[in-house]
């Protein structure tokens, strides 16, 4: 990695040589879906933007449409799906961690 990167209040950096995809998702980070009365409309672009739908995004779990955002943003496919575990297989196993895409189990795992 390069020095000299932007940091956040959050403690995450991002350095020049870094994907487009963390550098578009470090420009999101403390985006909220907004209050019921007035969803964000940011967000509710990134779910019609990946999943083809207009979703009320203070009803509808956005995480995977952010990250199919993200990624579309930087000229990658994405699943297409608001389903996180849609991106299970996506991409090729790598050594690097940087970029990489976690999916963890919620709740009891069958």
């Amino acid at each position: 990695m390069t020095s000299g990167g932007l940091k956040s209040n959050r403690g995450f950096v991002i350095y020049d040589d870094d994907p487009g995809y963390l550098k578009h998702a470090y420009k999101s980070l403390g985006t909220k879906e907004g209050a019921p009365s007035r969803p964000n409309p940011v967000v509710a672009k990134w779910i019609e933007d990946v999943g083809g739908e207009q979703h009320d995004p203070t009803k509808t779990p956005w995480c995977a449409f952010w990250l199919g955002a993200m990624l579309q943003a930087d000229g990658y496919q994405s699943t297409k799906s608001g389903m996180a575990r849609s991106y299970l297989r996506y991409g090729e196993p790598s050594e690097e961690f940087i970029g990489a895409i976690c999916i963890f189990w919620r709740g009891k795992k069958d």
